[in-house]
């Protein structure tokens, strides 16, 4: 028995119709999401362009989730405590696992979020020791869904070609409100922020240059005073792809430190590249070194993304380290409150270096090249304009020694 060609492609047709109700009645809706940190995309900075290309979401990116903390007036509380030299608490420090036990989010927390990166993307997140931070890298493909974001292809001016994405940046509603900020995920490098490079040493006229042992006679600190405890420990932080070079620091110390057996560094922390040294770095290392001479010192090299994502990177690593140096000097930051980072991150930056203090360690900022001056050149708008971090009141901001009229008593060192 046949049937006639009409009906049958009319019991076809209603039946992929019902399919595709079904189909559309069963799918759930979309999940709803919220906007983290930003509502509107980071601005394109005018020595950026963006290419008409469409992205390939080839790129890995290590996104940083710096997951919201507990109990955090009892951690500004306890940093205020063991910091005060006339508090009866004062110098009884924490250590990294008893700070994650008052302060890390309750394991449930932590579950969500590592259960959404692994079960819906198939990707392994790590946790630091004080189990409020979680790293994990990804394609800027995966990126692209996790953080309802978009990547493209932007050059800089000096040709170079990034794949990046401007944000804003996203996450489930359910998800959002556990996380404070995320890094590593939109913005572009600092390429108009790379200090020079070394190129050869530079010569100072007579009785205006300033070495170790001149910075040490004018604070009054005696020519016999070496650092002989083996716990006195120090290190500098360096981003935007500054190095040292182990060669130069030797030549530093046997030409400015004369009054103490060189040491090299005891450890880097990152890549360091020698053959590339960078002015930032080299001084930064040969300074802190030949001013305490014999001192372990630390060199730590974070891989260059954008200024805000390197030091986010920088105190993720603190956040892993059980014996990390007990002081650590940073001579970055921004003086341009259009460059300062969201209120957001400044808060969780803020808490940050609140944990440090608990901890025992020190954060040496520098205060900037003019103190609270900012010059017009940077784009300032008002006289007084305070460096970021430096300006956070959990950190210690140093400014620099200088002689206006020269220093005479170089003559006689």
């Amino acid at each position: 028995m046949t049937f006639p060609r009409i009906l049958f492609l009319s019991s076809f047709l209603l039946l992929l119709l019902l399919i595709v109700v079904n189909a559309n009645v069963s799918k759930p809706e979309s999940e709803p999401r919220r906007l983290i940190e930003r509502t509107e995309p980071l601005p394109l900075p005018s020595n950026w362009i963006k290419l008409p290309e469409i992205s390939d979401s080839s790129r890995t990116i290590k996104a940083i989730f710096l997951l919201k903390q507990r109990n955090l007036s009892l951690l500004k509380n306890t940093f205020t405590e063991v910091s005060d030299p006339s508090h009866p608490k004062y110098g009884q420090y924490l250590t990294l696992q008893q700070l994650a036990d008052q302060f890390a989010p309750l394991p449930e927390t932590i579950d969500q979020i590592t259960s959404f990166l692994q079960n819906e993307y198939n990707l392994k997140p790590t946790l630091t020791l004080s189990r409020d931070i979680l790293q994990v890298e990804m394609s800027s493909s995966v990126a692209e869904s996790v953080f309802g974001i978009e990547f493209g292809y932007y050059r800089h001016k000096s040709g170079v070609t990034v794949q990046a994405s401007l944000g804003p940046y996203s996450l489930p509603e359910r998800l959002a409100s556990l996380v404070d900020v995320v890094t590593g995920v939109v913005g572009l490098p600092d390429l108009d922020r790379r200090p020079r490079v070394v190129f050869g040493p530079k010569t100072a006229a007579l009785g205006t240059e300033i070495n170790p042992t001149v910075i040490r006679k004018r604070y009054n600190i005696s020519s016999n005073l070496i650092v002989t405890h083996p716990k006195n420990s120090h290190a500098v932080a360096e981003f935007e792809n500054q190095f040292y070079s182990p060669t130069d620091l030797s030549l530093f110390w046997q030409n400015e430190v004369p009054f103490a057996s060189f040491r090299p560094v005891d450890s880097v922390v990152g890549v360091n590249q020698p053959g590339e040294p960078g002015e930032e770095a080299s001084l930064d290392i040969q300074y802190i070194m030949g001013v305490a001479p014999n001192a372990t010192t630390w060199f730590y090299s974070i891989k260059s993304v954008s200024f805000w994502d390197d030091v986010s990177s920088w105190v993720t690593l603190l956040n892993d380290e059980t014996n990390c140096p007990l002081v650590h000097s940073i001579s970055y930051g921004t003086q341009v409150k259009s460059t300062y980072p969201t209120v957001a991150y400044q808060e969780r930056l803020d808490a940050e270096f609140q944990k440090l203090g608990v901890r025992g360690i020190s954060i040496i900022f520098a205060s900037g090249d003019s103190g609270a001056g900012c010059a017009e050149s940077l784009g300032c708008k008002c006289k007084l304009t305070p460096a970021y971090p430096a300006s956070s009141q959990y950190v210690t901001a140093v400014g620099a020694t200088r002689f206006l009229e020269g220093n005479p008593e170089l003559r006689a060192l």
